[in-house]
């Protein structure tokens, strides 16, 4: 069913590499960083970790695992390949064609090349952490986005979020650390695990954002996985930095989603532009007492 859901849609999901690798932003450097959410420890960068994904590619120092990996045939339940305690992603790559994609290390990625990307542990920004509000550090993979809906309430996005991704990024043991949230948005209430922030929610300075909507704010700039540039989503040449959606739309006749762009201003979704990334945001449960 994972697989099936994302048929038709425009890319799908994974990457990462041997050594564990946090990715850097600029928002790490801030002063205020959180030290824990709802008493749960966060790292030294003020991220919390939660769920995993394929993010970074297989690095040159880990060639030996090459051999192994294509010997695998058989993925396990969420399509990933198993090795000494460690599971990998295999990808054929198809970078966007829109400028000279590469990867951390400089390399260029070659359409058509075969890469091995490892599964790594997803890292949050903590936006509130008296309410547990997190939010998906960096641009994990592209969104699934029909212009024939693109209110929140009906998007596919919603589904891709709270189906594929729900079930790929977090074991049976995670999920119920997750809060099934509702969320308004132009009126409409959804009751959701996952969820994009909205337009306002970006201009909010208490979770560390500009309040002013035109400016061009490093804090609402997210990158991409090293996995997210090889399957086609598209990033800035030397930021390597991506839009990606919020829940909200703007107009009324014709009703454009509102996205946060590559330098964290605010832009609109345009029909046969670059498809955008997803970048989740969830609540957290908070702990049971040890009793």
């Amino acid at each position: 069913m994972k697989k099936d859901f994302l048929v038709g849609l425009t890319v799908s999901m994974a990457a990462l590499s041997c050594v564990a690798i946090v990715a850097a932003s600029l928002w790490r450097d801030k002063t205020d960083a959180k030290t824990s959410v709802l008493g749960l420890e966060v790292d030294e960068n003020g991220l919390f970790s939660l769920g995993t994904y394929p993010q970074s590619v297989l690095s040159d120092g880990c060639d030996y695992l090459v051999p192994h990996l294509d010997a695998i045939t058989t993925p396990n339940e969420h399509g990933y390949l198993e090795f000494q305690g460690s599971e990998y992603v295999r990808v054929v790559a198809t970078p966007n064609s829109a400028n000279t994609v590469k990867f951390n290390n400089g390399e260029t990625i070659i359409p058509g090349g075969t890469y091995y990307f490892k599964v790594e542990p997803i890292k949050w920004r903590v936006l509130d952490a008296a309410k547990g509000l997190l939010l998906c550090e960096d641009i994990l993979d592209a969104a699934g986005y029909n212009p024939a809906t693109p209110e929140w309430e009906q998007s596919p996005i919603r589904y891709q979020l709270n189906e594929y991704f729900l079930d790929t990024a977090f074991e049976s043991d995670e999920e119920p650390m997750i809060k099934h949230s509702i969320i308004t948005e132009s009126g409409v209430s959804t009751e959701l695990h996952l969820f994009h922030l909205s337009r306002n929610d970006y201009a909010t300075n208490s979770y560390g954002f500009d309040t002013m909507f035109g400016s061009a704010d490093p804090d609402r700039v997210a990158k991409t996985s090293e996995y997210a540039r090889a399957i086609g989503l598209y990033s800035a040449t030397n930021t390597n930095a991506t839009r990606y959606f919020t829940r909200s739309v703007m107009g009324s006749q014709t009703i454009a989603p509102i996205l946060i762009s590559e330098t964290g201003t605010y832009t609109t979704y345009a029909s046969g532009g670059h498809v955008p990334g997803i970048r989740p945001a969830i609540y957290l449960q908070e702990p049971t007492p040890a009793t």
